[in-house]
């Protein structure tokens, strides 16, 4: 019942009634929100105490996110998600990928590469084709930072960017995943 209400109230939506009046107080209980805090502010520290309670919290965080329309709300449930997430939550996280604001495809990026498992590097492919270099040139270093074959080849392929950035970005992580591997060129 607490994750529902704490999620309408994340999604600016009115709780239900008496939504929090039944349970006893928590002593992990979230801090009190200053009378000046921000609606934004306000959320934020929402998404914390849904991130801080447990992975039965992702539906909740993937609500938010598909429904604020706050890019710092969106972000904060992006790392959340991330943080209490398996790798098979790495699609919520990837759908962001396709976020018209590239502030939240660069939080996804960053998302990515908390989650183990390489389903992580299959979504950065879709970054590589961004139209944005920035996006591009980031989703080269968390390949570089992921690893592992696939990420290789996906580095392989983004040394033809039409960037020099992102060329140059992918040339400087393939030559350290040859050194970590001790496989000189």
């Amino acid at each position: 019942m607490r994750h529902r209400c704490i999620a309408a109230l994340v999604m600016g939506m009115a709780p239900l009634s008496g939504c929090f009046q039944e349970e006893a107080p928590r002593q992990d209980a979230p801090v009190a929100v200053s009378a000046k805090a921000t609606k934004p502010q306000v959320a934020s520290q929402r998404v914390a105490q849904l991130d801080e309670d447990n992975a039965a919290s992702v539906p909740q965080l993937a609500a938010t996110l598909d429904n604020s329309a706050d890019p710092e709300v969106r972000r904060d449930a992006l790392y959340a998600i991330a943080d209490v997430g398996e790798s098979a939550d790495a699609a919520i996280i990837g759908e962001a990928l396709y976020d018209p604001d590239p502030e939240i495809r660069l939080a996804a990026i960053e998302a990515l590469t908390g989650i183990e498992g390489g389903i992580s590097a299959d979504w950065l492919s879709v970054a590589l084709g961004d139209p944005d270099p920035r996006i591009r040139r980031t989703a080269v270093e968390a390949l570089g930072q992921i690893g592992g074959d696939t990420s290789i080849f996906l580095l392989q392929q983004a040394l033809a960017d039409v960037d020099p950035g992102v060329r140059e970005a992918a040339q400087q992580m393939l030559d350290e995943s040859a050194l970590e591997r001790h496989e000189f060129r």
